[in-house]
């Protein structure tokens, strides 16, 4: 279960909830979970990096201890309340991490906002500045439909299921998940995050960067354009041996010694 958070910052309809860690001088490392998920799903991170550096994890409006889900939800709101987040606390440059949606909204900050970023560590996410295929546009377009099909149990469970190997790791996004308010919030949540798909041939992120993807991610394109964005970007992909596509709750001491040594190297 969430523990208590550190502060809350008040944004239009949701207040967002936060959490601090580690040495108040170090440099900050924000960690922005996944879709459907909340802060809970770095609980293996936290300790290890705040042994030498600030970590801030924060649920996204919609998202664990921060709601209702904002009409205005999309990733133009969240780079807004990010940033707002920084601005809160006093800090003008942080390293980026996140996994799947917050890989994609790390993303858009440094597109955006290339200052307040000193490094992206991108987890299982696609690419935000990618040029879709027919097919791919007709999956997007197909997804809502299909999601009302589903009994809102049957999706959460499903959706536990396909994110992670191991059977604790499904639990735990089980239980993050049973905090969305409801089916409505749950499918606007997966479908407005797409909005953060926009073809920027000529951009380059301009900071160092990390990509770390599950051996086993199956999950949407990431399989296909993880390796395809850090060749873009001149970095070497990670794979996570064993795990799927939130590595970094299947397989947490070897995500954990690739982010320390990312980090430890700027």
């Amino acid at each position: 279960m969430p523990s208590e958070p550190t502060g809350i910052l008040p944004r239009g309809e949701t207040a967002v909830r936060y959490w601090l860690a580690g040495p108040e001088s170090a440099p900050l490392v924000v960690l922005t979970h996944g879709a459907t998920a909340d802060h809970t799903m770095f609980d293996d991170q936290v300790p290890a990096l705040a042994k030498h550096y600030r970590v801030l994890t924060w649920d996204v409006p919609g998202h664990g201890l921060s709601q209702p889900l904002p009409s205005d939800f999309g990733m133009l709101r969240l780079v807004g309340d990010l940033l707002a987040l920084l601005d809160h606390i006093g800090i003008e440059r942080a390293v980026l991490l996140g996994q799947s949606m917050g890989g994609n909204l790390a993303q858009e900050v440094v597109f955006a906002h290339p200052e307040r970023v000193s490094a992206l560590a991108l987890i299982d996410c696609t690419d935000n500045f990618q040029k879709l295929s027919a097919v791919e546009k007709a999956a997007l377009a197909s997804a809502r439909p299909l999601f009302a099909l589903y009994p809102f149990a049957t999706l959460k469970r499903q959706s536990a299921e396909s994110s992670a190997q191991r059977s604790e790791s499904q639990a735990r996004l089980a239980a993050m998940m049973e905090r969305v308010a409801d089916k409505h919030a749950f499918v606007e949540i997966f479908m407005r995050t797409t909005g953060a798909l926009h073809y920027e041939p000529e951009f380059r992120i301009p900071c160092p960067v990390l990509m770390l993807m599950g051996e086993q991610e199956k999950l949407g394109n990431i399989a296909k354009t993880m390796p395809k964005m850090a060749q873009r970007e001149g970095v070497d992909l990670v794979v996570v041996p064993g795990a799927g596509h939130c590595s970094n709750m299947d397989e947490p001491e070897f995500v954990n010694a690739e982010i320390l040594r990312f980090l430890d190297g700027l």
